[in-house]
């Protein structure tokens, strides 16, 4: 199985980028949600998708996100962290919750992922499977809304799925500005200013999740 990369680096670098935002919606991406309840079916993951933020943050390429309605996977260790995204992966296996070849990105809202809370993700390079986290809050010495961190999650999970590398380990993205997988506020790091530059939108437009709008 592919490896799961993880994700999240908090940062406070804040500048300009270069480059327009388009407008018109050119691009479909289908997601599954997967919500992870316990094992009676109740008392699920925090789950939510803000939607318009995350589009906003991918208007340069553009993407229409179009989120299905969710499917339920009931393990309470699955949900709280007590196994391991592998196992998690096998029940939903089990399940017929996912699929690896269908162009459908599937996402998982758990509570904890192998023992750490949230805020926190975990995405599949250049793969189809995200879990998420999203915790009781923003992270401790952070301001700002909620939302934006949602987002930022996301976004920055869908950009590994799309084959984005980290800003610190990629060259051709500078480290020291805000940027969907680099540095900055959460609100800046989706903010179609900033969020992807040139170079990383020809690469999210050559995933084969991206399926031309009719």
């Amino acid at each position: 199985m592919k490896a799961l990369l993880t994700i999240f680096m908090i940062f406070l670098a804040v500048a300009p980028m270069e480059g327009g935002i388009a407008s018109e919606m050119e691009y479909v991406v289908n997601i599954q949600p997967i919500v992870v309840r316990s094992d009676n079916g109740d008392t699920p993951a925090e789950s939510a998708i803000p939607e318009a933020l995350v589009e906003r943050a991918y208007s340069r390429v553009p993407i229409d996100f179009i989120l299905a309605d969710p499917e339920y996977l009931d393990s309470t260790d699955a949900r709280d962290g007590n196994i391991s995204l592998d196992e998690i992966l096998q029940l939903a296996e089990q399940e017929k919750l996912v699929q690896y070849n269908d162009g459908t990105l599937y996402m998982f809202f758990v509570n904890a992922m192998e023992g750490r809370k949230g805020p926190m993700g975990m995405g599949w390079q250049n793969g189809n499977i995200i879990f998420i986290a999203l915790g009781d809050g923003l992270p401790p010495g952070f301001d700002g809304d909620i939302a934006d961190m949602q987002a930022f999650v996301i976004a920055h999970e869908a950009g590994h799925n799309f084959n984005l590398r980290h800003a610190i380990d990629d060259p051709q993205v500078p480290d020291d500005v805000p940027n969907i997988q680099g540095d900055g506020p959460f609100r800046d790091r989706i903010d179609p200013r900033y969020s992807l530059n040139a170079y990383q939108v020809d690469i999210v437009r050559q995933s084969p999740l991206l399926h031309r709008k009719p």
